[in-house]
């Protein structure tokens, strides 16, 4: 565990779904700068991890990237892919070597970040929701993932996009199901703006 247990997406996913399967979850007593982080993960070899997009964007921009870019042929197109191969079994063996699910959510993952973890078959998945949804709405298996996109709806949600732009398919995500929360806690008037007329939850 290296997210804070106060937020939604870590108590949540992180402690209560994890204890009610019964494996172990490790602290660190420190923030999980690299120093620590890396050390840590030597000694507990985790097999399942959630993070924010910004610990796997450091790690790959300060050692993946520059290690595979001093390397003359990563530029040229029929050596890349190896290379980059190689380089996400060193990644996994400096992540403990056990890892078969590194989540990523609280933010959109870098697209050139993504393409390595996707080459390399580093198991990511990526995850989209709110506190106010439980916070899951969407997400998918490391094996299944689809580039740029969080995967389909979890089980009972319902996902919509209001008035899609006509060029983009661009609009407002708009959830609902079983895990959206009914309202903001003595504040009807803030729970009437994030509701629309019709029951959906407006995600902004």
């Amino acid at each position: 565990s290296v997210l804070p247990l106060a937020h939604t997406y870590e108590c949540t996913l992180g402690l209560i779904a994890t204890i009610m399967q019964g494996p172990a979850v490790w602290y660190l007593d420190r923030p999980p700068v690299a120093s620590v982080l890396l050390p840590a993960m030597e000694v507990v070899r985790p097999t399942i991890m959630l993070t924010v997009p910004i610990i796997i964007e450091k790690t790959y921009r300060a050692s993946v990237k520059p290690s595979l870019e001093k390397i003359s042929l990563y530029k040229k197109p029929l050596f890349r892919n190896l290379l980059i191969k190689v380089a996400g079994k060193k990644l996994m063996k400096k992540f403990g070597g056990r890892l078969r699910f590194f989540g990523i959510g609280g933010a959109a993952l870098s697209a050139d970040v993504e393409e390595f973890l996707r080459i390399a078959k580093f198991p990511y998945a990526i995850g989209y929701g709110l506190t106010e949804t439980a916070p899951l709405l969407a997400g998918c298996h490391p094996r299944k993932t689809v580039y740029r996109s969080t995967g389909p709806a979890m089980k009972g949600v319902e996902l919509r996009i209001a008035e899609p732009n006509a060029q983009t398919g661009e609009g407002e995500i708009q959830a609902r199901g079983p895990n959206v929360m009914p309202g903001y806690y003595k504040d009807p008037d803030k729970t009437a703006e994030v509701f629309t007329a019709d029951g959906w939850f407006r995600t902004g």
